[in-house]
């Protein structure tokens, strides 16, 4: 293999790492991997339920006499929106040498959505190449 097939291997394996690494800081991989290795699990309380906000959920948790927030959603610590109470106690992952750094319910969870999106978003560049030779196809067969 040689001339222009291995520059378009070598441009698209090049556009596939780069966006793996696009995709492993737009999941917060190191984040959820921090949690999930370290993360030490305390119960928060809930203090905010904000419906329109994507039904976000607002937690407040202690850690060293520290009051700490943390967000997400229910699904964050398998619940259903509309059962979750204003006060009600859940699980929060935090890290202990960054206590503000934290997550809903287990990171476990967070962490094989990270890993998902990093392979949607590693996916990309293939996609646009497969895109860019049928249409290069088809515009040959239309011009003979």
């Amino acid at each position: 293999m040689s001339g222009k097939p291995l520059f378009i291997l070598l441009l698209l394996t090049l556009s596939t790492i780069t966006a793996a690494i696009i995709g492993v800081f737009l999941s917060d991989l190191p984040k959820y991997y921090r949690l999930y290795k370290y993360g030490v699990e305390v119960q928060g309380t809930v203090i905010l339920k904000e419906p329109e906000q994507h039904q976000r959920i607002e937690v407040q948790y202690e850690v060293n006499n520290n009051k700490l927030k943390a967000g997400g959603g229910a699904g964050d610590f398998d619940k259903d929106f509309s059962s979750v109470k204003l006060q009600e106690k859940v699980p929060v992952y935090y890290n202990p040498e960054y206590p503000e750094e934290s997550c809903l319910g287990n990171p476990s969870k967070h962490l094989d959505s990270s890993l998902i999106e990093i392979c949607v978003i590693s996916f990309i560049p293939f996609l646009l190449f497969i895109s860019y030779i049928l249409k290069k196809i088809s515009s040959e067969k239309t011009a003979t």
